[in-house]
């Protein structure tokens, strides 16, 4: 195994791009971290769509409010309230990512949290997925274009990229 530099890196995967461009890359960093420590996590927004099928983005929000117009006017796939709730559980609809305001949280958080959590499809306010009015379109925005990563308990990110 090769050890490259971030400069190197970065040039790799442009020079595999010319002779197959149809190419699936695997990125995987590995870092040093103490055990006390929390497991490093965050999001990355790419320049290109890294992923073949679209985000399919859902929004918890109260009909015919100003946040559900916002979340249309963003570009939200679905958006709706409780109602959405049986067809997610039944896997009818099949989100990649979910938004919610803050009044749709507490039915969100008592209904499907045991569903969605594990998922890692929870809308919390700490990762941005809570928001109200322009906000929210801010971040329904934001969502359709981001890579979110997490290291495991050793401390390696793999993130698997298709173009």
């Amino acid at each position: 195994m090769e050890l490259y530099t971030t400069e190197r890196a970065k040039l790799t995967p442009q020079a595999l791009e010319i002779s197959n461009p149809s190419s699936a890359y695997s990125l995987t960093l590995t870092t040093h971290h103490s055990k006390s420590s929390l497991p490093l996590r965050g999001r990355v927004q790419l320049p290109l769509e890294a992923r073949r099928a679209p985000e399919v983005i859902l929004v918890f929000s109260e009909p015919s409010s100003p946040s559900s117009q916002a979340a249309e006017g963003a570009g939200a796939h679905i958006i709706g309230g409780e109602e959405l709730f049986p067809k997610i559980l039944s896997g009818e609809i099949q989100p990649t990512k979910i938004l919610s305001t803050p009044g749709m949280m507490p039915a969100v958080s008592k209904s499907l949290a045991r569903f969605l959590g594990p998922k890692g499809l929870m809308p919390s306010a700490k990762r941005g997925g809570v928001g109200e009015g322009e906000e929210l379109g801010k971040r329904i925005r934001e969502a359709g274009g981001t890579l979110e990563w997490k290291a495991d308990k050793l401390g390696v990110i793999r993130a698997r990229t298709s173009t």
